[in-house]
């Protein structure tokens, strides 16, 4: 039998991810070694069968006793997706190794400001309001981290990331002088009001001045986002901010979310599989998930509602550290957010989209988005479609 699987793995050298993985799990280590790298190799791989790739090859090195080539592996798979996890039912060593070699080779960044409650942007694109903690950089990486404030004027820093620190930076803006105490020398973009968010959001806003199309300032999107009521989410759709998510048309909070019952304690929802049969939903189904959704799997896909909710149960902690915080500022924070994620088949969150929110907080809203973004699921066949689950997260004090 030994013979004959080697002879299977020269034949599928080459082939496709699916393949190689069937020859581990028959067994034969060795030949999926040779199939996965010959596979890595090649030019013409999807970022997922890339990503599912490495993931399968750390896993064959490390059962062989190669544990640095297994490190390599999956150093490599996170310069793909620096977020990457292993499933929760992962071996716990394979975790560990990841793990390891997250710390060595990638960074942290804690951010404050005075004043709080400040929009940041990471190379451009707008991660959440400060305090914030940002994970994910690439140890030997320059990023540019911005802060703005309705009122102060705005300030920019390049830093490089150090393996395997958390830096810390602080930032204090300076407040805006009034025009008669603002010389003209002062009148620049970064002093205020004719910052052109394209620079932020990659577009336009649609703000009408003069019978033409202006450009939309920072001041508009702090303004925005920090003043009391509803807000559309739409405004900042198709952004490059907000690209990936397919928000509500509606204003935040107009869209009730119904069905869901809120939990007592400044903590999000993390139910016993009993209670989220009602609340999960999958793409192509016209009703939500119900009693035995443990064993649900969504058409065309393997995986069930037990095991999202696994990795939904992990990640709790982030989420409430995220309704926490914004709580300080909001002190009647709560409600329900309706969210809509895109699970690829490397178990990469492609999409998240707000579909609807009652809690009239969307500099919450949108940081909950962000970090939901990062999360990872597991990879499945390739062949499998994208999975879309919708998933009600209901906060109360």
């Amino acid at each position: 039998m030994g013979i004959n699987l080697l002879i299977l793995a020269l034949v599928l050298v080459g082939g496709t991810v699916d393949e190689a993985i069937t020859l581990y799990e028959n067994g034969d280590i060795p030949g999926a070694i040779a199939a996965l790298e010959s596979i890595v190799a090649g030019p013409n791989l999807s970022l997922d069968e890339r990503i599912r790739a490495l993931d399968r090859l750390g896993s064959a090195y490390f059962a062989m006793g190669r544990s640095d080539d297994a490190g390599a592996a999956y150093l490599e798979l996170l310069k793909l997706d620096v977020h990457y996890d292993l499933s929760p039912r992962a071996n716990p060593r394979l975790r560990n190794l990841l793990g390891e070699v997250r710390t060595r080779n990638m960074a942290g960044a804690e951010i404050v400001s005075f004043p709080e409650g400040a929009l940041i942007t990471l190379d451009g694109e707008l991660m959440g309001v400060t305090p914030i903690t940002l994970d994910g950089l690439m140890a030997g990486e320059d990023y540019e981290i911005s802060i703005y404030s309705n009122g102060f004027v705005e300030e920019t820093r390049i830093f490089t990331a150090q393996a395997g620190r958390t830096h810390a930076l602080s930032f204090s803006l300076s407040p805006v002088l009034p025009d008669f105490l603002a010389g003209p020398s002062d009148s620049s973009p970064a002093a205020g009001a004719d910052v052109d968010l394209a620079v932020i959001l990659g577009t336009e806003d649609s703000r009408e001045e003069g019978g033409r199309t202006a450009p939309a300032t920072t001041a508009d999107l702090v303004n925005t986002l920090t003043s009391g009521g509803g807000f559309d989410m739409a405004a900042l759709a198709g952004s490059g901010a907000l690209s990936s998510r397919r928000t509500s048309t509606g204003i935040a909070g107009s869209e009730r979310v119904d069905n869901v019952q809120l939990v007592s304690g400044t903590d999000v929802q993390a139910s016993a599989s009993a209670d989220m049969g009602s609340t999960m939903v999958f793409s192509g189904r016209e009703e939500s998930t119900a009693a035995g959704f443990d064993a649900v799997s969504a058409p065309g896909s393997s995986r069930t509602g037990e095991e999202i909710m696994e990795v939904l149960t992990e990640k709790r902690t982030a989420v409430s550290f995220i309704y926490n915080k914004h709580l300080r500022s909001d002190p009647m924070l709560m409600g329900t957010v309706l969210i809509e994620m895109v699970i690829e088949p490397s178990g990469r969150v492609s999409s998240v989209s707000i579909l609807g929110s009652n809690t009239y907080n969307p500099a919450f809203e949108l940081e909950l988005a962000r970090t939901i973004e990062t999360w990872r699921f597991g990879a499945v066949d390739e062949h499998e479609p994208p999975l879309t689950v919708q998933y009600p997260f209901s906060f109360s004090q």
